[in-house]
């Protein structure tokens, strides 16, 4: 786990992000941010929020024996893949819970208007303060304090069950089934938003198809279907 000493300076953060998307636009291997700030300041008074405190609401680690973490670089365990199912750690670990929202946030954290969209970075907290929920010292921003937290404009987060709009066939349904039940419902939001904007009625197998066509692989040079307005 890395200490202080490691961190960048929050002043330094935008530079360094910056710097790593210029290069991931121009390489042609991609690069990226392995644990990226996860509010990131543009232009003044501008805050476009990168992820929602730092993944473990749509990421995770697993170790090599089996232990599920919340990200690489927090060492407390979620649970044990070899006693567990995955969806049992996901959706009822406590230290999961306590990071979706079970426990109050520290310092600055507390009482920013981006606490339920960012969070800070947890991992951060930890190595440098021992509390996985105290403030982020990376984060440059600097909060009113005296404003409500922002709400997610997305309806359906990763881990949320979705109760289908659409008629689905039941060939195309039965591919869902293939997909982690954690990424799941937001699959299918996403798909039936391409079907409405397309004036579909039904999710097909060939509908699939076409969703998939839609899909660039290197998301760097064109965005996919669900954040476009194709």
């Amino acid at each position: 786990m890395f200490s202080a000493a490691d961190q960048v300076s929050p002043a330094a953060v935008p530079l360094a992000v910056q710097t790593t998307v210029a290069h991931s636009n121009n390489a042609q291997l991609r690069v990226g941010l392995a644990q990226g700030p996860t509010v990131r300041i543009g232009q003044p008074a501008q805050i476009r929020v990168e992820a929602e405190r730092s993944g473990f609401l749509v990421l995770f680690d697993v170790t090599p024996d089996g232990k599920v973490t919340p990200c690489p670089y927090i060492p407390e365990v979620a649970g044990d893949l070899s006693a567990q199912t995955f969806s049992d750690i996901w959706r009822g670990s406590a230290l999961f819970r306590r990071l979706r929202g079970g426990g109050p946030l520290g310092g600055k954290c507390g009482t920013c208007e981006y606490r339920k969209l960012c969070g800070g970075c947890r991992a951060r907290a930890l190595a440098v303060s021992g509390d996985l929920l105290a403030a982020d010292p990376s984060c440059a921003y600097e909060p009113a304090g005296d404003l409500p937290p922002l709400e997610r404009v997305q309806d359906v987060a990763y881990g949320d069950e979705f109760a289908p709009a659409l008629v689905w066939a039941d060939a195309a349904r039965m591919r869902m089934e293939r997909i982690p039940s954690f990424v799941r419902g937001v699959v299918m939001k996403r798909v039936e938003d391409y079907a409405r904007r397309r004036g579909r009625r039904e999710v097909t197998v060939e509908l699939l198809a076409e969703v998939r066509r839609a899909l660039p692989i290197d998301f760097s040079k064109r965005q996919p279907f669900f954040v476009s307005d194709g």
